[in-house]
């Protein structure tokens, strides 16, 4: 199946609110449809959709990347569960990098998880490396490993 990346759009706010519903859990502080709307809108930061060609109307994942002057950083990336396992994720992750240097931008970080083994594989495998810890970064309690990728 191929798959196409692009911006989100308006019209795509309900299937994100949606997936990010049936992706992350209530005390992370999902993003809601305002915050989705702000990001669409303003175009300050990037928002990419993952979409099937066979199923357009279907996101398969988004990715919401903060933008700064000098760097980014990779605020959150969620996967319908169905489409898991077939590189949507390194799609979205290679796509928001790519834009983000055509803004000047070499340098981009997250955090995540520290048990969550599967997204800190997919990030090591795109040339992310470990550069700190934030510990009780999560609400309930969990520390977050800050991951960084920079333009070599």
């Amino acid at each position: 199946m191929s798959n196409s990346i692009s911006d989100a759009k308006v019209d795509d706010v309900k299937a994100l609110v949606e997936l990010e519903q049936l992706v992350f859990i209530p005390s992370d502080g999902m993003l809601n449809q305002i915050s989705f709307r702000y990001h669409i809108q303003k175009k300050k930061n990037l928002l990419l959709v993952a979409r099937s060609d066979k199923l357009p109307y279907q996101l398969m994942g988004y990715i919401l990347v903060l933008l700064h002057k000098r760097s980014a950083r990779i605020y959150s990336l969620a996967i319908n569960p169905e489409h898991q396992k077939r590189g949507i994720g390194s799609e979205l992750i290679k796509a928001s990098i790519n834009r983000a240097q055509e803004k000047g931008i070499m340098k981009v970080s997250l955090e995540l998880r520290k048990d969550n083994s599967v997204a800190f594989r997919l990030y090591e495998s795109l040339g992310f490396i470990v550069s700190g810890v934030r510990p009780d970064y999560y609400q309930r309690g969990d520390d977050a490993i800050v991951m960084t990728w920079q333009k070599k």
